[in-house]
């Protein structure tokens, strides 16, 4: 490696949000989006969850209270949009349809709870 050329970032890992209540957030998180709770260490019991996305992904929801610009998100990659609009309807959960299109590229929002943006997005690429 020379000093112009960054180390090597091997991927994704997780992106954290905040929830004012974590009982609640896994309730939505991991009831209504199915994911399953990682073990913590001890000493961050009670201050954070993390979830599983799968293929080494995480989701690290914190306590605190959100502030959301409403750009700011994470996405999932699911299997079909039209799949989880129907879902979503039926769990009374609000989605919204993107603003802008993308060719190829179906997609729609929800914000859970506590006011984060999560686009949930079929990702044909990654299949």
């Amino acid at each position: 490696m020379d000093c112009c050329t960054p180390p090597l970032v091997n991927g994704f890992h997780h992106v954290a949000v905040l929830a004012p209540n974590l009982d609640y957030a896994l309730e939505f998180y991991g009831v209504i989006l199915g994911l399953s709770p990682l073990p913590l260490p001890d000493g961050l019991k009670g201050s954070v969850l993390w979830l599983d996305l799968g293929c080494g992904n995480q989701l690290h929801v914190m306590k605190g209270e959100p502030t959301p610009d409403g750009r700011a998100h994470f996405a999932l990659d699911v299997g079909s949009a039209q799949e989880w609009r129907t879902y979503l309807t039926k769990h009374e959960v609000e989605f919204y349809e993107p603003d802008v299109q993308i060719a190829g590229k179906e997609r729609i929002f929800i914000t859970d709870p506590f006011g984060n943006l999560i686009e949930l997005t079929e990702a044909p690429e990654r299949r």
